[in-house]
């Protein structure tokens, strides 16, 4: 059975997700301590990588900040929402970086302010490859429609 997702809890799945993640995001950014074993939430395996991958880590965060609302808006009518909505993910997180400045136990540097952009760029980057993959599969298979699927 097919149930579409309607418009309205797409948005609101979107904003419920995004809300969740940037409140975990002003925690982890702004934190006294670097490590990532202060997020009770990560298995240790996760806190071993996270910690020895320095700057990388900004970008695996912003992505998972970004990725879980983008795909509730990944549909081709909330393109200009998801766009939107990448900018203000983009600009938030690059304040919460910016915001180190003054925490005496963290710092702030170019690199994670890159890496945070980048990290939402990909989000976007991700959505179009799949759907553009997705058309080229369709059109592969004579245009067999997947919505119906």
């Amino acid at each position: 059975m097919h149930w579409p997702l309607n418009r309205k809890l797409r948005l609101s799945m979107a904003a419920a997700t995004a809300v969740l993640g940037l409140l975990v995001s002003l925690y982890a950014i702004w934190k006294p301590s670097t490590t990532a074993g202060d997020l009770f939430f990560l298995p240790q395996a996760w806190v071993e990588w996270l910690d020895s991958h320095g700057d990388f880590r900004t970008f695996v965060m912003s992505a998972l900040v970004a990725v879980v609302p983008s795909v509730w808006l990944g549909t081709y009518q909330l393109d200009l929402v998801r766009g939107r909505w990448l900018l203000c993910v983009g600009l938030l997180l690059s304040a919460m970086e910016v915001g180190q400045i003054w925490i005496p136990s963290r710092g702030f540097g170019i690199p994670d302010l890159m890496f945070t952009l980048a990290g939402v760029a990909a989000v976007e980057l991700a959505i179009r490859t799949v759907r553009w993959c997705m058309e080229v599969v369709v059109k592969a298979a004579g245009g067999w429609d997947v919505s119906r699927r």
